[in-house]
């Protein structure tokens, strides 16, 4: 239909929802599936929670289970003896603490499986979790970590400032050139010691992509290591050195470092440009994103399978200068 993803140019509810500062996750669906980024953002659409007792964790879950064992291991490693110095048993030791906790906290906040599924798929986190946490050997002295490091967290009124966070959370984080600000939380972040150096590590649950080295941004599905380093860029003005990578935890733990941040940060700074002029415009597309299997609005669009086949054109018409970027590596 020619109605298709059209909506009133300079629209303010879309304006709106364009000014909020926007996640990893918001930022990646408006550049991957922007008619999805309206229904969620300007409209506030919501999947509803499925609250039955599961047999096995969704992955999203299974993800935050891993990265919740990561950060509780990974703090009481902090500051004493230091998560770059501690020996094997002080990995195991912190680990098997987090597991006893998440293993009784867990089923009062949320649900999980019954117990003995449950206390298997805590271990299988466990296991996940420390390859991740002693895959690499550390030859720096005086480096300090810390995990779910918060940036670009305006609230109002203010949160109380963690003195012990590297920067503070509350200042605005820019993608440069763009009117778009970012926030959310690092998995891990490693300071040398007099601020000369920053390592940033974003883990990934799911399976290792087949062209894992080659990707950049990954036509907007790949956001977190531009992202994370570009805040700390911004908020670590003095520290000169910036290395940001992915571990995939999954099988073989595998470290795939961003090789060019600069390149980076302007591909993804065009891209938000592109994608914030396609709804400025009026054009909210579907993007490669809304035919993903895991997409929450799914639901929305047409049934048929040939939908997508039948519109891609237009849609890529529709779309612009945005359609280049989803080609992107």
């Amino acid at each position: 239909m020619a109605h298709d993803g059209l909506l009133v140019a300079d629209h303010a509810v879309i304006a709106e929802s364009l000014a909020e500062i926007q996640s990893p996750t918001s930022l990646a669906r408006l550049l991957r599936d922007p008619l999805g980024f309206v229904w969620k953002y300007a409209l506030g659409w919501r999947a509803p929670d499925d609250r039955e007792r599961p047999l096995i964790l969704p992955p999203d879950e299974f993800g935050r289970l891993v990265h919740e064992l990561l950060r509780r291991a990974v703090d009481a490693l902090e500051p004493v003896p230091g998560f770059t110095v501690a020996g094997a048993e002080e990995f195991e030791g912190a680990l098997e603490a987090a597991v006893r906790h998440v293993i009784a906290a867990w089923p009062l906040e949320r649900p999980v499986p019954p117990e003995v599924l449950w206390v298997n798929t805590v271990r299988q986190a466990s296991a996940m979790a420390l390859a991740g946490l002693t895959n690499e050997k550390f030859t720096e002295s005086g480096t300090r970590s810390w995990t779910e490091v918060p940036f670009g967290e305006h609230t109002n009124p203010p949160e109380p400032k963690n003195p012990d966070w590297p920067w503070d959370p509350a200042l605005r984080v820019d993608v440069p050139g763009t009117a778009v600000a970012i926030r959310g939380k690092i998995d891990r972040v490693d300071l040398r010691a007099g601020g000369v150096a920053v390592r940033v590590t974003d883990y990934k649950t799911g399976e290792r992509p087949e062209n894992a080295a080659e990707r950049v941004i990954a036509g907007g599905a790949e956001l977190q290591r531009v992202l994370y380093a570009l805040a700390c860029r911004q908020l670590l003005p003095d520290t000169p050195a910036i290395r940001t990578r992915l571990i995939y935890l999954k099988d073989e733990p595998a470290i795939f470092l961003l090789p060019d941040l600069d390149d980076a940060i302007a591909q993804t700074a065009a891209f938000v440009n592109a994608a914030c002029g396609a709804l400025t415009r009026g054009h909210a597309v579907p993007g490669p994103a809304a035919d993903d299997r895991l997409n929450d609005f799914r639901l929305a669009l047409p049934a048929s399978p040939a939908y997508f086949r039948r519109k891609q054109a237009a849609f890529i018409a529709a779309a612009g200068d945005l359609a280049r970027f989803w080609e992107l590596p």
